[in-house]
């Protein structure tokens, strides 16, 4: 074609909707409930670091929003590993540097939460014998996470990943433990709620299924339009050999949500 009727393509000229819907392609990663929101040094930062964060201020903006909306990130609960940062306690509020742009590293961007929608919890359990761990710290600190996520309500996929550094691994779930883990059912998920345990005892997964946290964890039940208090959305599985990342169970496509 002439050079004189040769049009060139301008992404910041589309509609915002179809502008966020191309980059959720291009910032989204195949890693599901691989990618770390903690730091320090088992993070792999370079997933961070996409080139369309780096174009402008604006279209780096519309790109983490996608970052963050499309991919699934990993979030390890632990009473017992200080060396992980808290991402309870990353910043909340927007704080624009004047003649700086906003880091795409979750611990350096304040609006996580806000845009986060495919979540892992992979929650370790204490020491049976540590009853401090079991009444008070973890119950502080699963509390901490349902008040950072706002009891989940923004989140389109919410999966729970019950294990231990332990051994042995405990026989049956105790009082303690019964209490700590029904924190959990404070989460309205309105969207697929999935759990599942690492644990080779099957009297210890018997009493964790029979706490129905999947279902409980779901905005359906708490608000009883669903009579039987389970849903086609939630799913309680027993991950045997367990894994790193504690995944479990099919995981829908991030772009039709």
């Amino acid at each position: 074609m002439p050079a004189a009727v040769v049009k060139h393509f301008a992404l910041l000229d589309l509609p915002t909707e179809l502008r966020l819907r191309i980059l959720k392609y291009a910032t989204y990663q195949n890693q599901h409930g691989t990618i770390e929101i903690q730091t320090p040094v088992w993070t792999i930062r370079d997933k961070y670091d996409g080139a369309v964060f780096a174009v402008c201020r604006s279209l780096r903006d519309e790109a983490l929003e996608a970052y963050y909306n499309t991919n699934f990130f990993l979030w390890n609960v632990s009473v017992d590993d200080s060396r992980r940062s808290d991402p309870c306690d990353y910043p909340q509020a927007w704080q624009q540097q004047q003649g700086s742009m906003t880091s795409a590293t979750p611990w350096r961007y304040p609006l996580l939460f806000k845009h986060l929608r495919h979540l892992y919890l992979n929650m370790w359990f204490p020491k049976q014998s540590d009853k401090k761990a079991w009444l008070t710290t973890l119950p502080a600190q699963l509390d901490k996470v349902l008040r950072v996520l706002d009891c989940g309500k923004q989140l389109f996929t919410l999966h729970v990943n019950l294990t231990t550094n332990f051994f042995p691994e405990p026989a049956v779930l105790n009082k303690r433990g019964k209490t700590a883990l029904k924190v959990l059912s404070r989460f309205e998920v309105k969207g697929s709620v999935t759990l599942s345990m690492s644990f080779h005892c099957n009297n210890c997964r018997r009493d964790i299924r029979a706490l129905g946290l999947a279902s409980k964890m779901q905005a359906t039940t708490h608000s009883g339009s669903s009579g039987d208090g389970m849903s086609a959305n939630s799913q309680e599985a027993d991950n045997y050999h367990g894994n790193k990342f504690g995944r479990a169970g099919p995981v829908s496509w991030p772009f039709n949500q």
